[in-house]
């Protein structure tokens, strides 16, 4: 990923493809970091197309799109973290730190995934979760709710682990 200013802008792009998304002028402020709305250039999978925007990132090296990875409404990415493959982060999630999310994997809702911590495969990471530390989520797992999964926890398979409704 290779990012370069253009008219005012910043762009991110691929050395391969060419330009897929723009740092907007819209900022929000998380934890003392600026953070940058997001808007695509150009098609980046079958939900984001050219002119859609996107989610919140502090910058163009926490999301690479080249494979169809986005973040969405009001998701912030920040710090070291990154997200790519055709992971997605939506809804009000926060990836930061040091924390990815790729391959397929998909952090939603009011989720947290920071520290050192991975999110991957088809693993989906949603509600109040926190992920933080060296902990892993992969796999097909589902973690739903107001769970803490943290230290070096690896959660893997086909495994759901979900708030019980009262």
């Amino acid at each position: 990923m290779v990012s370069r200013l253009y008219g005012g802008g910043v762009m991110a792009m691929s050395e391969n493809t060419g330009l897929f998304y723009e740092l907007t002028d819209e900022t929000v402020e998380v934890c003392g970091h600026i953070l940058y709305r997001i808007r695509a250039l150009k098609d980046i999978n079958e939900d984001v197309h050219a002119g859609d925007l996107g989610g919140f990132v502090e910058s163009t090296e926490n999301l690479d799109a080249s494979h169809g990875a986005w973040v969405f409404g009001d998701a912030c990415v920040f710090g070291d973290a990154c997200v790519f493959d055709r992971a997605n982060v939506c809804d009000s999630a926060w990836v930061s730190g040091s924390a990815c999310v790729f391959d397929d994997a998909y952090v939603y809702g009011d989720a947290r995934v920071y520290g050192d911590a991975y999110v991957y495969g088809d693993a989906r990471v949603g509600g109040d979760t926190w992920v933080d530390g060296c902990a892993e989520v992969c796999g097909s797992a589902r973690i739903l709710g107001t769970d803490h999964i943290g230290g070096t926890t690896r959660i893997d398979g086909d495994v759901e682990v979900c708030e019980e409704e009262s």
